[in-house]
């Protein structure tokens, strides 16, 4: 189904601010897209994909970025990533920048970017734990319990007070396993409120993710998602009552 003609196509936009005589190398594909390997210098005219919401499939658009006398510096961004299925975004602005302390990010082209993630260097001693936060907003008295495993660990049951110290779950990308967390939440009289939440998964194998952040909220009308710890978290999943 070809998108509404009145829905102003999404784009995202790389910039590189790494200095002079370092350029960026970056590689940006989505499920349907495969842009190849492209340059740019630092301070050209920034990179720009454009495209509107697949109605059927979510949408994403990955970047791998690179730089460095050898390409040793990289960073695997989700450089988008759509919302429901049946209701595509129109004009949405994602704006990355590469500058030499780590990858910025902004929604909007009147906003100053923030640094959003620091580049890896391929080890795992270089790679800083990707992380899984879980907060409880469901008002006072309202316990949320969870039940969190991945395909290595299970943490087992557990229960977090509202307005408690947010769960935290650190962790490296498995190589060569696909990394993933889910979250079972219930919450409610007899905790008939219920969703099992997939609260991580990894990029491709061979290429680990470090530093990623999923932060997930319970409120009483649904479980709320941020990438980043200063953007302001989004309606993702309603309850389910069982």
């Amino acid at each position: 189904m070809p998108p509404h003609e009145a829905c102003v196509k999404n784009r995202v936009l790389l910039h590189n601010e790494l200095g002079p005589g370092r350029p960026l190398e970056f590689h940006c594909y989505s499920v349907n897209n495969d842009l190849g390997v492209k340059n740019l210098n630092f301070n050209a005219t920034p990179y720009v994909i454009e495209f509107h919401d697949d109605w059927f499939l979510i949408t994403t658009w990955d970047c791998m970025l690179k730089h460095g006398a050898n390409m040793e510096y990289f960073y695997k961004v989700e450089v988008y990533r759509a919302g429901h299925r049946f209701i595509p975004m129109c004009g949405q602005i994602r704006g990355w920048t590469a500058k030499l302390d780590g990858i910025y990010f902004s929604r909007s082209l009147d906003t100053p970017p923030v640094l959003a993630l620091l580049w890896n260097l391929g080890s795992q001693e270089a790679c800083v734990k990707n992380r899984v936060v879980i907060h409880n907003e469901l008002g006072p008295g309202r316990n949320l319990e969870y039940h969190c495993y991945s395909n290595k660990d299970d943490l087992g049951i557990k229960n977090m007070a509202f307005n408690a110290t947010p769960y935290v779950i650190a962790f490296h990308d498995e190589i060569p396993n696909l990394t993933t967390w889910n979250c079972l939440l219930r919450q409610g009289p007899n905790n008939k409120f219920v969703f099992d939440v997939q609260m991580y998964k990894a990029g491709p194998r061979l290429i680990p993710r470090c530093g990623q952040i999923r932060i997930w909220t319970a409120k009483l009308d649904g479980i709320y998602f941020a990438r980043h710890l200063d953007t302001p978290s989004v309606l993702a999943l309603r309850w389910i009552e069982k």
